[in-house]
């Protein structure tokens, strides 16, 4: 099972703070403690690969809306790979939010916290990379465009995905170099690693 928390809470945030200062310095286990200069931020659309909960959503009506985008397995609804829309948020002055009226700020509520909590605890600048964002994220952190495929055509739109995020504010951007599914061949490796290296944000992820 996996639980997804509440980034909108402050309460939350606080507990996120505690939790990275104890990898950075675990006070009971020196050992097991885990320096950092930066926090890279995955799946956080939410994406989970049960769709929904475990027990299954109760709002139909939120689910399975009249209008259904075309998602994966649509008998899942709007619940496929991510959370029940009923789900609950709270803002810190108590206002109470439904999942499906923010499920695409989730990553946005993440991020900024983060950066907080990286900055507090390291007493550096820091940085934080995420996968799910929202236009002016890049006031935070950093994005890479996702699950690419070694593919020609994937090294050619990733130079229009970075230019897509540059205008929703996200100018730290880059693609998975080389791919991240499938075996790149070695010319197009040998490309994409020089193209990569232009990307402002640049890695070999294949």
């Amino acid at each position: 099972y996996a639980a997804f928390p509440d980034f909108f809470r402050a309460a939350t945030q606080r507990w996120w703070r505690r939790e990275l200062e104890e990898l950075y310095q675990n006070p009971r286990d020196a050992a097991r403690s885990l320096r950092f200069d930066g926090i890279w931020i995955d799946m956080n659309e939410p994406s989970s690969f049960v769709h929904g909960t475990v027990w299954g959503c109760r709002d139909q009506a939120l689910n399975q809306p009249v209008y259904m985008p075309s998602l994966g397995w649509r008998s899942d609804g709007l619940a496929y790979k991510t959370l029940c829309m009923e789900g609950q948020h709270l803002l810190p002055d108590g206002t109470p939010l439904r999942h499906y009226d923010v499920h695409n700020l989730y990553g946005w509520s993440q991020t900024q916290p983060t950066l907080d909590a990286v900055r507090s605890i390291t007493g550096e600048r820091g940085m934080v990379v995420t996968r799910s964002t929202f236009p002016g994220s890049g006031r935070w952190s950093g994005h890479w465009l996702g699950d690419n495929t070694a593919a020609w055509d994937q090294m050619a739109k990733s130079i229009i995905g970075m230019m897509e995020f540059s205008l929703f504010g996200i100018p730290y951007t880059g693609a998975d170099i080389c791919g991240f599914f499938g075996d790149s061949e070695y010319e197009l490796c040998a490309r994409w690693m020089e193209l990569g290296a232009f990307y402002p944000f640049s890695r070999n992820h294949n």
